[in-house]
């Protein structure tokens, strides 16, 4: 819409203007732009001179409320709309009536309106499509000039149609901004327009109807609902505005009840809706739990006044529940506040508890008592709210809980198709135990007992209902009356394999049964389950048995129990019952081992469920009674066991099947037996290892995670380290593992003659799971303490690995287990194996090492294993014949060298070398390097020849080489600089075909040229290219290496000369080109700095000195100009390189440099980093860290008169950590402190943070100030050090400091009255009393009014306390 104006139109009168706004021809939504525009112009400007609007400020805020608020086509619409809410937020402050215009308009029934439309539009979620915003067509900003009436509805043809406005779509994020605005509305009211009342934010203007408020607060509750579910956050202050507003409507009302009816009626929903939701904020949960205690369930609802008398009722409750009728969800939430609430006072009575309990069920579930039927879902909230009660320690009457129990269970004498709710027994116990076993509820109990037998299913629930019987038992004291019922339910038919046979129930009752029963009472009750075979309960009394007075008092019916074992037919329960026994009395079974063994390999033969049971506890008892041959007779019978274990086990006795009884008796002799292993016969303890392996290889799979299996249980095994204390069972697993791990390998006396069936293909190929299994078994193996295995083994377990290796590398088998087998052979080969094959056959260990892929770490531990063994022949003999073999394989193939040929004579060249031997190889040597070089030079590059030929020639560098090397390296360059522009530059290419391995070339190349440059003009070039690699994107992979050839490049090579050209080109780089290139520069710069050292002569020593000086000048001068946090800590990096490690370069215009750099760049003058910092600590941490080092290495230079440039350097350090305020909070006489990498930046808004880390840094560098180190001052006589001279320069060091520190200490005591500090300085405080002494402190306190003596007075006294001096007057 133009907004152009005419020059040549006639002064325009305010009547046109205001005729344009109130006509009803153009929607209220096209006027807001002409309106704000109206606003934002004054009469007398340039180009304004057709205007003249007195008072426009008042006369737009009542024409917005009044338009706003009539029922037009445009005004709901508009309503909704942040925006005409944020132009009225404009209008107030500029308004001088607008109290009285928004009480005339009654704005709260338009705030009324407005949140009830939004919250109503949001549920009906209208998704029209979005119209263009009015903010394309008027710039309210930027627009110098407004249009007249006239122009305005000649163009308003071209504006969107109202139909087309009203489609606008209502987003959760346009509701959010309507509550934000209207918010900020209602707050500026609150804090404006009710200015010295004494009734805090009631304010005229804002005094309605209390139904008015309930609307409000009503619809601001529902648009909080849609805008937590779509993950929008709600500011505290909407809720404390909203809520005000209804406090404001109802204040000075007495009539309680109507105003409660009220809030029941438009807020109860919404805020039951909202206390359901999880992610409400605690501010909106607390407000909402008071609002609901005070208006749905004050004392005067519960206890109304009638005629004069105050009784408990639910008359005047239930009808302000009745809006949750629709919405029954959330009723535990309400039930809980109602709870709470009359908590406050004193813990509610049941009576009054069950008033609420009874309002809310029938008010809302229409549950009428006695309960006939109930449905699912009204069940459910019943149990939320009986819930309720045990979380708040409340109750009802036990009559209501009966009926309830009654209505919703289904308890019943007989199995019965309904499933019995488990649920309502459980917390129905929780509440009143007596409902069931009290006097009169004999029916109840009986239908619960017989249900638990009858309609038994394997719930959570089920066993939390028979703990809490067991736990009323013993309450009541009458654990043995539980026994009985157990007993006389275990008689009927339904209860095999139901509860009350279930183990749980049994550990339960056992690990309460001591503490609730006499010995006495225990012996009558195990001998009534004796005489009734009630092995359960007899389990779980032995099983409960700990003191020594109940072992003496049932010790003689422990005969009868196995009498009737051992004469009778039990289940498996009798026989654990029997090894409960035999841990109370271990004689028991003596004498009758034989009859015992038989009845073992019977159940072991018939193999049902039941008898694998029975087998496993068998065994238990004989191997905890018998003697060495019945324990091996035992064994083999496991042994024979093991043989069919096919399943896992999800260690339930209840499991236990013929398929899986081998892992539960592998867990018992693990975990109790490995002792009986190692003193059983070779054949028996070699036959259970080899049959647990083998159970481990093939049961591996688990049905549930937590299943046990035999691999699960073997590597436990091994990782426990269980097996290691017997060796003869630890010989007989490792046998086990070799045995099959060479098992598909025949392996004769000439390792050659296995090798070369493999490479004839001889052997059986390798399936999926061989490769799996050999994981297995060489994992098992390094899980033992190698050094522990004997020699003979490992070379055994080392040649077994190479013809493992080589079947791979011909299979191409998994990469994983070839993986394994060469970290194996790397460990084994670490503790020197000279007789394995890889030690004995010269022609083997070239073979193995041309291998593809081959072991280069290992091969270099041989041969590093025959180096310490030198002095005997055959490792003489082995490695002259080793240097030989690498000289014939490499000339073999001279004219096109292979990668692997040249890496193994690598590696031999290498460890002779490292080993002292360069004699040996040095015509190996020469040889290799002719020819590759020969190669290199004529042939097809590659990466990993040239990578050969520089380690190769790097181990005896001759500078008469190198202007011959340094051509060869520029040779190679310059034949693959047409590659050389794609791998600079585009990542993208290093996956074309020959880019990768060009890549490869240049980085070695650019090592040698590291390695061989010796002019300003060579080095300068390197230079540039180490650059240009250090940005590509392939220098991650040669990153460490290019720097560390670098590096020795200026360490040993470099001419002062050369290397003053050199730091004078990368310094230039460092602070001239942009960001992307810097950082490779900054590396280049550190490198240069690290390898400085002085030469001995005079002249050279002086450029040195001088570079590093200008070097470190230019850095600190740059300090506060830095624009990235990459580019500052670089620079400071580099400072604290020379501060700490080149301190003869440091000069004292240095130092004052540094010292004013620091005081800027932590200054209201220091730098604004992009992109904007989130975490300020590392700054700050780096500048204290460069104080700190001069402070520390640098002293000398820093005394006679420079203090102050410390002192101001540690002022704008601790402005740092005062606190930081925000723009609203800042006054405009406020005076910025903090540097403005400290402050929110025009991006974004956010503080940047900074943690006590930064004041624990500031109390180190102030320790350092105030208290020299002995290094800092030392000084120095002809015999040396002198204490005497050290501790008088440190008096005077700190009778300097004392001097000048007081200032800073002013400066603590200001950030204190200026809101604290950011941490904890009381270390820097204590730090400046001990330098200052009571005197100092004293004259100090002279300087201060009263408030800064007071707070002083503060600080010293809690330093005197700490430090136990009296108290002072200042």
């Amino acid at each position: 819409m133009s907004t152009s104006l005419d020059p040549t139109i006639p002064l325009q009168k305010t009547a046109d203007i205001t005729k344009h706004l109130r006509s009803r021809d153009v929607p209220l939504a096209a006027l807001l732009p002409f309106a704000s525009t109206i606003l934002d112009k004054t009469a007398g400007k340039e180009n304004e001179k057709n205007i003249y609007f007195p008072q426009k400020e008042d006369w737009l805020l009542e024409w917005l409320v009044q338009r706003l608020g009539q029922d037009d086509s445009s005004a709901p619409e508009a309503r909704c709309d942040p925006e005409f809410w944020i132009f009225l937020l404009r209008l107030l402050p500029l308004s001088s009536s607008a109290g009285g215009i928004l009480k005339k308009h009654n704005i709260l029934q338009l705030i009324s309106k407005a949140l009830s439309e939004a919250a109503l539009s949001q549920k009906r979620d209208l998704t029209s499509p979005t119209v263009l915003g009015r903010d394309e067509d008027i710039d309210m900003e930027h627009e110098e000039i407004y249009s007249t009436p006239k122009e305005r509805l000649s163009s308003d043809s071209s504006a969107s149609s109202p139909e087309q406005i009203l489609l606008l779509r209502r987003t959760p994020s346009r509701l959010q901004g309507l509550l934000a605005s209207v918010s900020g509305v209602l707050s500026y009211i609150q804090e404006n327009l009710g200015a010295g009342r004494r009734d805090g934010n009631i304010v005229a203007v804002l005094r309605g109807t209390a139904e008015i408020g309930a609307q409000i607060l009503g619809s601001f509750l529902e648009a909080c609902h849609v805008l937590i579910q779509e993950g929008i956050e709600i500011e505290n202050e909407w809720i404390n505005t909203v809520v005000n507003v209804w406090r404001s409507c109802v204040w000075g009302n007495p009539q309680l009840k109507k105003l409660s009816m009220i809030f029941s009626t438009s807020c109860l929903l919404p805020a039951t809706h909202l206390l359901m939701t999880p992610s409400i904020p605690s501010n909106l949960r607390r407000k909402l739990e008071q609002l609901l205690a005070e208006f749905i369930f004050p004392h005067e609802i519960l206890f109304p006044t009638d005629l004069g008398t105050t009784e408990l009722s639910s008359k005047d409750l239930k009808p302000l529940l009745r809006p949750l009728k629709a919405q029954k969800d959330g009723l535990s939430n309400i039930f809980r506040i109602a709870i709470t609430s009359h908590t406050k006072r004193r813990k509610p009575d049941s009576t009054t508890v069950e008033v609420i309990f009874e309002s809310i069920t029938s008010a809302i579930l229409g549950i009428l008592f006695p309960i006939k039927t109930i449905n699912t879902r009204d069940a459910e909230i019943v149990m939320s709210l009986l819930e309720v009660l045990i979380e708040t320690g409340t109750s009802i009457s036990s009559n209501t809980i009966a009926e309830l129990v009654d209505g919703i269970s289904n308890l019943s004498h007989s199995n019965t198709s309904s499933a019995v709710r488990w649920d309502i027994i459980a917390i129905a116990l929780k509440l009143d135990f007596d409902i069931f076993l009290g006097k009169g509820n004999e029916e109840r109990a009986l239908k619960l007992f017989s249900s638990l037998t009858n309609n038994f299913t394997d719930q959570e629930t089920v066993y939390e209902v028979m703990k809490l019987l067991i736990d009323g038992f013993i309450k009541a004291r009458d654990l043995g009356g539980f026994v009985n019922i157990w007993i006389a339910e275990l008689r009927k038919d339904g209860a095999r394999d139901g509860v009350w046979e279930s183990d749980r129930v049994a550990k339960l009752f056992s690990l309460r049964m001591e503490a609730s029963l006499l010995p006495g009472q225990i012996e009558n009750v195990l001998k009534t389950a004796i005489q009734e075979n009630s092995w359960v309960v007899i389990d779980g009394l032995l099983r409960g048995v700990k003191r020594e007075d109940t072992h003496n008092k049932i010790r003689p019916l422990l005969n009868k129990i196995t009498d009737k074992i051992l004469d009778g037919e039990v289940g498996w329960r009798g026989w654990r019952a029997l090894v409960r026994g035999l841990q109370i009395e271990s004689g028991l079974a003596g004498g009758k081992q034989g009859k015992i063994l038989k009845r073992l390999r019977k159940y072991d033969e018939r193999g049902t469920n039941d008898d694998a049971r029975r087998a496993l506890f068998i065994g238990e008892v004989l191997m905890d009674s018998a003697d060495g041959e019945g324990q091996a007779e035992v064994i083999c019978v496991f042994i024979k066991a093991m043989k069919s274990t096919t399943r896992s086990w999800d260690r339930s006795l209840g499991d236990i099947n013929p398929e899986n009884l081998g892992v539960a008796i592998v867990l018992g002799v693990v975990g109790r037996w490995m002792t009986v292993l190692e003193r059983a016969r070779s054949d028996i303890r070699t036959g259970f290892v080899d049959e647990f392996l083998s159970m481990a290889i093939e049961n591996d799979t688990a049905q549930k995670a937590s299943d046990l299996t035999g691999r699960t249980l073997w590597q436990s095994m091994l990782v426990r380290g269980v097996s290691y204390e017997n060796p003869s069972l630890k010989d007989a697993i490792l046998a086990a593992l070799v045995t099959k791990l060479e098992s598909r390998f025949e392996i004769s006396q000439d390792m050659n003659v296995s090798l070369g069936d493999i490479e004839k293909g001889r052997g059986v190929s390798m399936t999926e799971k061989d490769v799996e299994c050999y994981i297995f078994l060489i994992q098992s193996i390094s899980n033992f303490p190698l050094e522990a295995i004997k020699r003979t083994v490992r070379e055994r377990i080392l040649d077994v690995l190479v013809l493992l290796d080589s079947s791979l590398k011909k299979e191409g088998s998994s990469v994983l287990l070839r993986d394994a087998v060469k970290g194996l052979v790397a460990r084994l080969w670490a503790l020197g194996n000279a007789s394995s094959f890889l030690a004995r056959d010269v022609n083997g260990f070239i073979a193995w090492s041309l291998e593809e892929g081959g072991l280069g770490e290992a091969g270099r531990k041989i041969l590093r294993c025959m180096f310490a063994t030198k002095d005997q022949e055959r490792s003489r003999q082995f490695l002259a014949k080793l240097v030989q073999s690498a000289e014939i394989e490499f000339l073999r193939n001279s004219e096109k060298p292979t990668i692997r040929a040249v890496k193994a004579c690598e590696i031999i060249i290498e460890e002779f070398w490292r080993a002292g031997e360069r004699n040996d190889v040095q015509q190996l040597r020469g040889k290799i390097l002719e020819q590759l070089r020969n190669f290199l030079e004529t042939g097809e590059i590659n990466g990993h020849l040239v990578g050969a030929w520089r380690k190769i020639w790097a181990l005896d560098r001759s500078p008469s080489d190198k202007e011959e090397v340094l051509g060869f390296a520029q040779n190679i360059i310059e034949r693959i600089k047409g590659t050389l522009p794609k791998i600079l530059t585009a990542s993208e290419h290093l996956g074309e075909d020959g880019v990768g391995d060009a890549a490869h070339i240049v980085a070695e190349a650019v090592m040698i040229l590291c390695a061989s440059s010796n002019t300003t003009e060579e080095v300068i070039k390197t230079t540039a290219l180490v650059v240009a690699i250090l940005d590509s994107p392939f220098a991650r992979f040669y990153r460490s290496e290019i720097i560390l050839a670098y590096s020795e490049m200026v360490s040993i090579s470099l001419d002062p000369e050369v290397y003053l050209d050199c730091m004078e080109v990368v310094i230039e780089g460092c602070f001239s080109l942009g960001e992307t290139t810097a950082p490779a520069y900054w590396e280049i710069l550190k490198v240069l700095i690290n390898g400085a050292k002085i030469p001995e002569e005079e002249d050279k020593s002086k450029i040195i000195i001088d570079c590093l000086s200008k070097v470190f000048s230019k850095l600190a001068r740059n300090l506060p100009k830095t624009k990235t946090v990459t580019e500052f800590l670089a620079v400071t990096d580099c400072m604290d390189i020379i501060l700490r490690e080149k301190t003869w370069a440091v000069m004292q215009y240095n130092i004052d440099e540094t010292l004013a750099s620091i005081a800027i760049t932590s200054s209201s003058s220091g730098p604004q980093f992009t992109p904007v910092i989130v975490i300020a600590d590392e700054i700050f941490l780096r500048l204290c860290n460069t104080l700190r080092l001069i402070l520390s290495q640098h002293r000398r230079r820093v005394r006679g008169g420079r203090y102050h440039l410390v002192v101001a350097a540690l002022q704008s350090l601790l402005h740092c950590i005062f606190k930081r305020k925000t723009a609203r909070e800042r006054k405009k006489s406020d005076k910025i402190l903090h540097p403005p990498w400290l402050l929110p930046s025009t991006i974004t808004s956010e503080m940047p943070i900074i943690t006590d880390r930064c004041a624990d840094g500031f109390n180190r560098l102030l320790a350092t100030f105030c208290e020299p180190s002995a290094y800092s001052v030392r000084g120095k006589t002809r015999a040396g050090v002198d204490d005497n001279l050290v501790n008088s320069v440190r008096d005077r060091e700190k009778r300097e400091v004392a001097s000048c520190v007081g200032g800073l200490l002013g400066e603590i005591l200001k950030g204190d009255l200026a809101g604290g500090l950011d941490g904890d300085i009381k270390a820097s405080i204590n730090a400046i009393f001990e330098v200052l002494g009571t005197e100092g402190v004293k004259a100090f306190a002279r300087t201060l009014d009263k408030e800064g003596r007071a707070m002083l007075r503060e600080l010293r006294d809690e330093y005197n306390r700490v430090g136990g001096g009296a108290s002072e007057k200042f």
